[in-house]
């Protein structure tokens, strides 16, 4: 080996520097080695992804605050990135994901996914039509609900599913006593020779209004928490005690029954400026019992429920299919009403969402990115889950305008208001 190759194994193979505490002591050193101490271009990396971070949870936060959920689902995600450029969605990623967002979560008030028993079936695009399971009442709620104010939305009770679609739904080993199997036997009967169900089998319904300790799967007015109105009878229940002759009267398939609460604001030292009021309508007339004073209508009431935040409630049994109307407009605009109660649509509890040149100009206000280029880009986002929300929100007005000229049509009533309506278009 010559002297230079030598000299490189020495050196490659020199031993490591054991400290002298060590050394002395035969024992390892407990001291922590020193962490490497980062130089300017790392700490400078650092910072920026901190800012985008940052920003994108601005702009996150944003986006929440404006309803973009689309938008919000992404950007939550990507706030936690290290990159700029990883934390900017395209515009596709933003089209689909506003798509999605709006389907599960349409921008007006609508029956809740996630307040709903998850026996019933929301059966329509626009989460408004609820059909029944086969075993048993279950409650579905709107997603807003009143805490102040007069309120009122109808309920349109749909056809039920053939009486044989509901035998044969019937789980194979279901108990049922002799009167419901000579109920079965004698509504499939009917059915066959084209006669009205002459018995009291099939689908079912009880509405009204309920807070969200509710119990879903019981009906409304099961328990303390929900005030409910009963198809057979018009009977009014609450905590599942039954009023058979308040007034009430009995609807099914065809009818349109109104749902009103007054919730009237506090006074200054805190009390109530009038009692808390929930009423019915059957097309339009009110149920109760009502007293006309000096030319003043009284009464109807059906309950005066406690302060609280109560929302649409339905409960369906057995197929029965309810559609939920909270307007602006609707099929019976509720008539004789009580004197000094002005009632305002439950779909004025949703604020619609923001034309897209609104949405734009919000976010140049806000600017949660601070260089241009990405500013640009969260605008261009901006505008594309606007458009989208926007899209739904038309179509599902002229639906609704259509919806309701027709029934009214069906029913001979008036359809003048609704052909001054920016959304309303005229059959030909």
């Amino acid at each position: 080996m010559s002297s230079d190759d030598k000299m490189e194994t020495e050196e490659t193979e020199a031993p490591p520097v054991i400290p002298e505490e060590e050394a002395s002591s035969g024992r390892p050193s407990k001291k922590r080695p020193r962490s490497p101490v980062p130089d300017e271009s790392s700490t400078a990396s650092l910072q920026q992804a901190a800012v985008s971070a940052a920003s994108a949870a601005a702009a996150a936060q944003l986006s929440a605050s404006m309803g973009w959920n689309g938008l919000y689902s992404l950007l939550s995600a990507s706030a936690i990135t290290t990159s700029t450029t990883n934390t900017m969605p395209t515009v596709e990623q933003v089209e689909q994901a506003a798509t999605k967002c709006v389907q599960e979560c349409p921008p007006f008030v609508h029956l809740s996914k996630t307040d709903s028993a998850p026996q019933l079936k929301i059966v329509d695009d626009r989460r408004l039509i609820i059909k029944g399971g086969m075993r048993g009442y279950r409650m579905s709620r709107a997603t807003h609900g009143v805490s102040s104010g007069n309120y009122y939305y109808e309920a349109v009770i749909l056809d039920p599913p053939p009486v044989s679609e509901i035998a044969a739904s019937l789980p194979p080993n279901v108990r049922m006593g002799k009167k419901l199997q000579d109920q079965i036997q004698q509504a499939l009967i009917d059915e066959k020779e084209g006669r009205k169900n002459s018995t009291s089998f099939g689908g079912h319904v009880r509405l009204g209004w309920s807070m969200r300790t509710g119990d879903l799967q019981a009906p409304v007015g099961y328990d303390k928490w929900s005030f409910g109105l009963r198809d057979i009878g018009g009977s009014k229940i609450h905590c599942s005690k039954r009023d058979d002759n308040w007034g009430g009267d009995e609807f099914g398939p065809g009818d349109v029954i109104g749902c009103a609460i007054s919730l009237p604001p506090k006074n200054e030292d805190g009390s109530s400026s009038g009692p808390n009021v929930i009423k019915f309508f059957k097309n339009g007339n009110p149920m109760g019992e009502i007293v006309v004073s000096k030319g003043k209508r009284e009464g109807g009431d059906a309950f005066h429920p406690p302060d609280g935040v109560y929302y649409p409630a339905i409960s369906t049994y057995m197929g029965a299919t309810v559609k939920l109307n909270t307007g602006p407009y609707f099929i019976y605009p509720p008539r004789k009403q009580t004197a000094g109660i002005k009632l305002q649509p439950v779909s004025d509890l949703c604020k619609p969402p923001a034309p897209v040149d609104e949405a734009i100009s919000k976010a140049q206000k806000e600017k949660p990115f601070r260089k241009s280029d990405m500013l640009q880009k969260f605008q261009d986002l901006v505008q594309t889950e606007a458009q989208v929300l926007q899209n739904f929100y038309q179509d599902h007005r002229k639906s609704h305008v259509k919806e309701i000229a027709e029934e009214r049509e069906k029913r001979n009533l008036s359809t003048s208001e609704l052909e001054e309506d920016e959304f309303f278009v005229k059959n030909e």
